[in-house]
């Protein structure tokens, strides 16, 4: 494969009085990814998923590695709606994904017909329709490092951001399509289509307890979404003692401190926590209802004697 980007890092060191000096760090990352070859007469070859994902994903895998594309692209379904009525599904081209029935119906996933055994639309909705929906990979990321000082005051913050990134969020699996599971979600139930027609403009399919092929039984761009992210990843206060006053008491330096990580993220991205890293089976950006990264806050002292 072929990786290609910039490396940049700027740093300036001020200092504005004998009391005040800031020392920044910028850092900014671009890259672009892509599989060159993989074997003679082999164009892809899926990344392995847990058992458990495949059997609701009717043995399909998220992740496929293809040449040309991106490492860990998401290969599966592009949604373009939601069926409003019958008609619409009668007009439609058939979900069949081989069962020779039409599996779609008001409620659920209008799929994109891109392609047939010959290459070309041929108003049947099958395996051959998949292709590239997301990329894990980011666009680019930074980071903002600041060190203040003010007299005995000290102020340290890390900043860090990643751009263009996208996850497969599999926890609207379980969030935005099942009612009756316990960690159903606001927007399962209050934007899902009703079959009163009454939520034309609804963004998540029917609610129900069968998963089927048109609903949420297969990998598509719904799952798909935008995962930038801007983080505080560290900030740190701290106050360091006169000298003269801690000698009194036989140290040699003292400094306390409260330390916060992580304090907040500013985010689209619906699921717990946006920096999804790579799974057991080497695939990355995959949100198998991942916990969310720890805030914590601290407090601490430094002291020499």
């Amino acid at each position: 494969m072929k990786n290609w980007g910039v490396d940049l890092l700027v740093d300036n060191r001020s200092t504005f009085t004998k009391d005040i000096s800031l020392n920044t760090t910028l850092t900014f990352t671009t890259y672009k990814n892509k599989i060159t070859s993989i074997a003679p007469g082999i164009p892809y070859f899926d990344v392995n998923s847990p058992s458990a994902e495949k059997n609701r994903l009717g043995g399909q895998t998220i992740t496929r590695n293809i040449v040309g594309e991106p490492l860990y692209a998401y290969y599966g379904y592009t949604v373009l709606g939601i069926f409003q009525t019958q008609e619409q599904v009668d007009k439609a081209p058939i979900q069949d994904n081989g069962t020779g029935s039409n599996t779609a119906s008001p409620g659920s996933f209008i799929y994109e017909d891109i392609s047939g055994p010959d290459g070309k639309p041929d108003g049947k909705i099958d395996s051959y329709d998949r292709n590239v929906i997301g990329n894990p990979n980011p666009d680019f990321t930074y980071g903002i490092n600041l060190d203040l000082k003010y007299k005995r005051f000290d102020i340290q913050a890390f900043f860090y951001g990643v751009s263009g990134k996208e996850n497969y969020n599999w926890g609207k699996w379980f969030n935005d399509f099942y009612s009756n599971f316990a960690g159903a979600s606001k927007e399962g139930l209050y934007n899902s289509w009703l079959p009163d027609g009454s939520r034309p403009n609804a963004t998540i399919p029917m609610q129900t307890s069968v998963t089927t092929f048109s609903t949420a039984g297969t990998v598509n761009s719904f799952f798909v979404e935008n995962a930038s992210y801007f983080r505080l990843r560290n900030l740190q206060i701290g106050y360091t003692f006169n000298t003269k006053l801690i000698n009194k008491i036989r140290m040699t330096k003292a400094r306390i401190y409260i330390q916060g990580t992580n304090l907040f993220t500013i985010t689209k991205y619906s699921g717990m926590d946006p920096e999804v890293i790579a799974n057991a089976e080497g695939s990355t950006g995959i949100d198998y209802l991942t916990y969310p990264t720890v805030r914590q806050i601290s407090v601490g002292a430094n002291i020499n004697f």
